[in-house]
C-alpha cells in the first residue's frame, strides 16, 4: 500500500525537477534576448560595466546549476526501488518504488510502456549521471544529454494525475499544475531580467 508520505516526496522531486527545467529554459531565452541591452549599458559607465560583468557571470553559473538539478532529479526518479548500503537496504523515492507500493497492474503497464518509449533518453540520462558523479573524465561532455527532458516530466505529471484520480484524492496536484508552474516561472524570470530605468541615475555621471 502506498503511504502518502512516499507519494508526497515523489511529487516534491517532480516539482523540483520541472520547476528547475522551466527556470533554466526561460533564463536561456531571456539572457539571449537581453544581452545586447547589457552590452549597450556597459558602454555607459565603467562602474556599470563591472556590475554587468558580474551579473553575466552569475547568470551563467545559475543556468548551469539549474541544468544539473533537473537532470539529476530526473535520473533519481528512474532509480530502482531500493539500494543497498553498508547497514541496510534503503528505499529510493523513484517511479519504480511508487509503482511497487501502489500495486496497480493497469497503472504499472501504462507507466512501463511510457518509460520504454523514452528508453534512449533515460539510458543516456543514467549514463550522464554516472559520469557526472563518478569522476572527472577528460572526455566527458556533460552538456550533451539527449533531448527528452520535457516529455519525461510530462510523463511524471500524467503519472501523478492518475494516482490522484485512482488512489489518493488528497494529492495537491492536478491537470493544470505544469501549466501553472510554467506561467509562474515566466513571470518570475522576466521580472528578474527587467533592466531598471537609468534615466537620472547619478552613477551614470560619475
Amino acid at each position: 500500500m502506498l503511504e502518502h508520505k512516499y507519494l508526497q516526496k515523489f511529487i516534491d522531486e517532480v516539482y523540483l525537477g520541472y520547476t528547475s527545467f522551466c527556470i533554466w529554459k526561460q533564463m536561456n531565452i531571456q539572457y539571449a534576448s537581453t544581452k545586447p541591452n547589457y552590452t549597450f549599458l556597459n558602454k555607459i559607465s565603467d562602474n556599470l560595466e563591472l556590475a554587468e560583468y558580474t551579473r553575466h557571470h552569475i547568470i551563467h553559473q545559475i543556468i548551469g546549476s539549474l541544468k544539473n538539478t533537473f537532470l539529476l532529479t530526473a535520473a533519481r526518479l528512474c532509480d530502482p526501488p531500493r539500494h543497498v548500503t553498508k547497514k541496510e537496504i534503503a528505499e529510493n523515492i523513484s517511479t519504480k518504488l511508487i509503482l511497487e507500493k501502489i500495486d496497480d497492474p493497469t497503472l504499472t503497464k501504462w507507466m512501463n510502456s511510457r518509460l520504454n518509449e523514452q528508453k534512449n533518453y533515460i539510458d543516456n540520462l543514467i549514463e550522464w549521471r554516472r559520469k557526472f558523479l563518478a569522476h572527472n573524465d577528460s572526455k566527458f561532455k556533460q552538456k550533451y544529454v539527449k533531448a527528452g527532458t520535457e516529455l519525461f516530466y510530462a510523463t511524471m505529471h500524467e503519472f501523478i494525475v492518475k494516482i490522484k484520480q485512482d488512489h489518493d484524492p488528497t494529492v495537491v496536484w492536478d491537470e493544470n499544475t505544469l501549466i501553472n508552474i510554467e506561467k509562474e516561472v515566466k513571470i518570475g524570470v522576466n521580472n528578474f531580467f527587467v533592466i531598471p530605468d537609468l534615466v537620472g541615475d547619478p552613477d551614470l555621471n560619475k
